[in-house]
């Protein structure tokens, strides 16, 4: 449709008009009456189709047009069509209702959890656990839509953010159940029994079964940076000692993958679950820890309840999980 220069004009007040129109009085009842008869330029028609009778689509009609202080129709005893101010409006409308409609889906959608951001807290290592990252990839499968804006967390850094809105939910390494921030739910993902990574040369390697806890007290152990506040330095602290003796962690890291490297090199040993320790397994190798405890290190999901999409998480993780063994 060609649109002089007076046309764009009227074309710019039109859209004005009916995004006001829509935004105070208008519903969109009165766009989908305007489009059936445009569409089918006949009244008695446009009715049978709407499933009204005429004589109040005329009226509404002709309400729209006051409204907009423009005749859309021109209208004879013998047919209808459409005014040049109606061929504007008619495509105005038809593009009000597309934008509209997708609002109601897009809403609905979000509503259902299949639409809009999810923010995920990750301990190390976590997407090397096996039905964790099952859960990302059927969760991506299903919801498509969803962007997962990920951020790895030292344990109590995870909860402080869940306390505090940052995120919506928050995969945890811990011997126990962690601590629920107000309006949080608990899952259990799995549970690892802690083996001893060794250096291959090591004269423990030599040996089969489970090693007693106390016979590492002489060893020198390399484990994460004490100033991370590592769920896991923690619980390895705490069992060295209930079996006697103060770890001798003489190296520290900040990565997984370099206390492996650094038993690797014949650095020390580590007490680890073994989906740390298949990382770069060249040169190290494990044996099973016996110890009067129990010597197991759990995977948790802490997720908003009242979140959809944290909801949905949720259950892709219950698909997926491992029940502990009681």
């Amino acid at each position: 449709m060609d649109i002089t220069p007076c046309g764009r004009y009227e074309s710019i007040a039109i859209r004005a008009a009916i995004i006001a129109f829509t935004v105070s009085i208008l519903e969109l009842k009165h766009l989908r009456y305007f489009i059936a008869v445009a569409e089918e330029l006949h009244f008695g028609r446009a009715a049978e189709r709407l499933g009204i009778a005429q004589p109040p689509l005329s009226r509404q009609i002709r309400y729209l047009e006051q409204y907009l202080n423009a005749e859309l129709f021109q209208r004879t005893s013998r047919h209808v069509e459409l005014t040049p101010a109606g061929k504007v409006f008619w495509a105005e409308a038809i593009e009000t209702l597309r934008v509209a409609e997708h609002a109601r889906q897009s809403a609905m959608r979000a509503d259902r959890g299949e639409l809009g951001e999810l923010s995920i807290g990750f301990f190390p290592a976590a997407p090397l656990i096996d039905p964790i990252a099952a859960t990302f990839r059927e969760f991506r499968q299903l919801f498509p839509t969803v962007h997962l804006n990920l951020h790895e967390r030292a344990f109590f850094e995870g909860l402080q953010d869940l306390r505090n809105g940052s995120l919506d939910l928050c995969l945890l390494r811990n011997r126990t159940p962690p601590p629920c921030p107000e309006g949080t739910e608990l899952i259990e993902i799995l549970s690892e029994d802690l083996v001893v990574l060794i250096y291959n040369d090591h004269p423990l390697a030599k040996g089969e079964g489970p090693v007693a806890l106390g016979d590492l007290a002489l060893e020198a152990m390399i484990h994460f940076s004490s100033g991370q506040n590592n769920a896991l330095l923690s619980q390895v602290t705490q069992l060295c000692r209930e079996a006697g003796f103060e770890p001798r962690i003489e190296q520290e890291a900040g990565q997984n993958s370099t206390i492996v490297g650094l038993v690797a090199a014949g650095m020390g040993i580590s007490i680890l679950p073994p989906s740390i320790c298949q990382i770069g397994k060249h040169g190290t190798c494990t044996r099973p820890i016996q110890g009067d405890g129990p010597l197991r290190s759990s995977a948790w999901l802490v997720y908003n309840a009242g979140n959809r999409l944290a909801q949905n998480f949720a259950d892709a993780v219950r698909r997926n999980a491992i029940p502990s063994p009681r």
